[in-house]
């Protein structure tokens, strides 16, 4: 089965819920249906002194992905792009 590739439309950022901080960006596939992909953020990265987000999070491996409903959908049938 051919994976469905979402396209990130916007960078990825910072979100709390007051115990737990992730990343998290909205996302679109080929026929403009709405995702929103969540990263976890790496043990060693501290969101509050460190700078440089790009090692924030292993980018290329998303954490959750849910469809504009909040599904939780199965992360090894999607690809970001």
């Amino acid at each position: 089965m051919e994976k469905i590739k979402l396209e990130l439309t916007q960078e990825a950022y910072l979100c709390s819920n007051g115990n737990n901080q992730w990343y998290e960006a909205h996302a679109i596939d080929w026929n403009r249906n709405d995702y929103i992909v969540f990263w976890e953020i790496k043990d060693d990265f501290n969101t509050r002194t460190d700078d440089d987000e790009s090692y924030a999070c292993d980018w290329d491996y998303p954490s959750k992905v849910t469809d504009e409903n909040g599904t939780v959908l199965p992360l090894s049938n999607y690809e970001v792009i």
